[in-house]
């Protein structure tokens, strides 16, 4: 901004100091780099007085830890683990219970990707993740999320979206490092500062959303709320013997998903320095000791540290793609 004075400001790399020197009333300006601060339990600790002192995050990569959970016992397998910056909870259905019995956790509902005219009053939070343009409407003067699915890969997407006071974007699912690299410096350039967008590292894709139940029709019910899909596990099969899992959700809309979760763990540094603000894991069909494992892993990577995670029959999805256009 204009005006910088009694502020501290925490760059992620030394070329960001340019930028800063540039603005304009910043004689009370103290910089640090992000090797020169440390964390702990998710606290930023400063080696200066804060008091009366504003903190700006200036292109800091990669900060937030954010976890998509499915049901409620995933949202409990996760409950204990430290540095996690919000939960984002995937079934409207429970989502009150969710909040009562874990009251402690920053628990933002995700709003369904199809819903109707009640689906705000079905929602008591001040921060939501959203799904279409209509929820951002919907939703005005809250706390925004936008989730992959709005399928955001460029920057007039992005400050719209922006405009609209939406907290964070997730980008599509879509694009590889390159175009990332090129999304968030074409930004940057234009509007002088890194925009706060999120990521996918791990999770199966979404493939479809549907109205249409076709459990319920293979089954021979008729009528919606059949209540097949809570008591068995279903996915369909393809001439290739690929399993894509299936969920529904409390109005009985369907959603597909990929055959093979993203995993790519092996990149997070990488992601950090293209600039990625926030880091998502997106869980859908796993068990909650997967959800537990998973996470562990994901959030030992975070803090330098080593695992022994494996997982079989996995894919990087778009990340490692070669096409820079």
């Amino acid at each position: 901004g204009d005006n910088m004075n009694n502020k501290v400001v925490i760059i992620r790399k030394e070329e960001d100091f340019d930028k800063i020197r540039l603005a304009k009333g910043c004689d009370k300006l103290t910089v640090f780099l992000l090797n020169n601060v440390s964390f702990e339990e998710g606290h930023l600790l400063l080696p200066i007085d804060l008091t009366g002192t504003e903190v700006v995050f200036y292109g800091l990569g990669n900060t937030l830890n954010n976890i998509k959970v499915h049901n409620i016992y995933q949202l409990e397998a996760i409950s204990s683990l430290k540095g996690i910056s919000a939960i984002y909870y995937d079934d409207m259905a429970t989502y009150k219970l969710a909040k009562e019995r874990f009251s402690n956790l920053n628990i933002i509902p995700v709003l369904n990707r199809i819903n109707n005219d009640k689906s705000k009053l079905n929602v008591e939070s001040n921060a939501v993740v959203i799904n279409n343009y209509g929820d951002l409407i919907k939703h005005e003067g809250s706390r925004i999320v936008c989730d992959a699915y709005m399928n955001v890969a460029n920057k007039h997407s992005i400050a719209s979206l922006l405009k609209h006071n939406v907290e964070s974007v997730t980008i599509s699912t879509e694009l590889n490092k390159y175009q990332i690299e090129e999304l968030i410096n074409d930004f940057d350039n234009e509007f002088g500062f890194v925009p706060p967008l999120e990521m996918i590292v791990y999770g199966r894709y979404q493939t479809m959303v549907t109205k249409h139940c076709f459990i319920a029709k293979e089954l021979g019910f008729e009528k919606k709320h059949c209540g097949s899909c809570k008591t068995s596990n279903f996915a369909l099969l393809d001439r290739m013997n690929y399993v894509f899992p299936i969920t529904t959700d409390n109005d009985c809309n369907v959603t597909i998903y990929n055959s093979k979760a993203v995993h790519l763990i092996d990149y997070i540094q990488e992601i950090m320095q293209l600039g990625i603000t926030s880091i998502r894991l997106d869980f859908s069909v796993e068990n909650p000791q997967e959800v537990y494992n998973i996470t562990k892993a994901y959030l030992d990577v975070f803090n330098y540290e080593e695992t022994d995670l494996y997982l079989s029959d996995v894919t990087y999805g778009y990340y490692l793609d070669n096409d820079k256009n």
